[in-house]
């Protein structure tokens, strides 16, 4: 029974023996792979439980991603407001030009013929406008509010006149695919910036596009009534006699005026805004470019590697890696081989 006792005790310290050599090999196993992905990624904290940092590498990571796509954002939106900036651009040198052709045709030394050649160019700049108008952008109407799969400004008819006199453009504010035209959409750029990204184009154009057409008219030799705002019922405008060519240059003359109005008060402000806009979003942009490189250095100092330290560790490692299998392999008189 001694004899026995004796053989067992023996018997299960061998086995402690060998569960405690197989744990360091595991655990020299475990730094050799951790100081190993250290020299290949130049990262200490790659899991939660590398560092008492980790939990702020985390919450650093999310800022960066965070900004990321705040300036995914803001390059989205910039991209919109310069192509609007644009066309309000050209929306502003077609009603300078109308003022000079206006200017010009007011001169009562034109013959009515002439005037005519006057009022195609004008006809032309009216159709610009309305194209600029109905600009898409990345395939949506910019210029009408929600309601981005519709032009916003729709052909319709003057029953006086000739050719270009004879089409009258109306903005879409009634029919029900148009719910939405006025709405406005606003994108959150920051934690505490949103910026405004469209304009209804009724607000910008109307009064552009109505003083380009009575004008056009008007040295056509038509007047222009409008119906109240009805889409399908055609404007009309009774034509000049011979008698009333002074009349006629009355009107012209207080086209102009009314080109003015339509930039100065319209199109120009319109300008300006976006400007604005523009300009915050830029001041956005370089704020959160300063937060990242920031975050991006704390976020380094946190979890990026001392090298020289991180290869020393590896090769520490990798010894006692050696070592340990290579005294199991004597305790247990077997190879290396037998004991993988």
């Amino acid at each position: 029974a001694t004899n026995g006792t004796i053989n067992m005790t023996i018997r299960i310290s061998d086995q402690q023996i060998v569960r405690n050599m197989m744990s360091t090999i595991a655990q020299n196993r475990r730094n050799v792979d951790k100081h190993g992905q250290e020299v290949s990624t130049g990262i200490k904290v790659a899991s939660p439980g590398d560092s008492t940092f980790s939990g702020s590498v985390s919450s650093l990571k999310g800022v960066i991603e965070r900004i990321a796509g705040y300036e995914n954002r803001i390059k989205s939106v910039e991209s919109s407001l310069t192509f609007q900036e644009s066309v309000l651009d050209q929306a502003s040198e077609l009603l300078i030009r109308a003022k000079e052709i206006a200017s010009q045709g007011a001169n009562e030394t034109n013959s009515p013929t002439e005037r005519l050649a006057l009022a195609e160019e004008i006809f032309q700049l009216r159709d610009h406008m309305v194209s600029l108008a109905n600009s898409q952008y990345q395939g949506i109407y910019i210029f009408h509010g929600n309601a981005t799969n519709l032009p916003p400004y729709m052909l319709d008819t003057y029953d006086t006149g000739t050719d270009g006199a004879t089409r009258r453009y109306v903005y879409d504010n009634r029919t029900p695919q148009a719910s939405g035209h006025a709405d406005t959409r606003n994108v959150r750029v920051t934690d505490n910036l949103t910026v405004r990204t469209n304009t209804d184009g009724q607000s910008v154009f109307e009064n552009s596009i109505l003083a380009l057409e009575r004008l056009g008219r008007s040295l056509q030799g038509f007047r222009t009534t409008e119906p109240a705002s009805a889409i399908g019922v055609p404007g009309t405008g009774a034509a000049y006699t011979e008698a009333e060519f002074a009349t006629q240059t009355s009107d012209i003359l207080s086209y102009i005026e009314d080109l003015d109005i339509a930039r100065e008060q319209e199109v120009q402000p319109e300008r300006v805004d976006i400007a604005g806009r523009l300009k915050r979003l830029e001041t956005a942009g370089s704020l959160l470019e300063l937060s990242k490189v920031n975050a991006k250095e704390v976020l380094s100092k946190l979890q990026d590697v001392d090298m020289v330290e991180a290869a020393s560790n590896l090769s520490i490692a990798q010894t006692a890696l050696e070592a340990s299998m290579a005294a199991t392999s004597r305790v247990m008189n077997i190879s290396i081989l037998q004991y993988l």
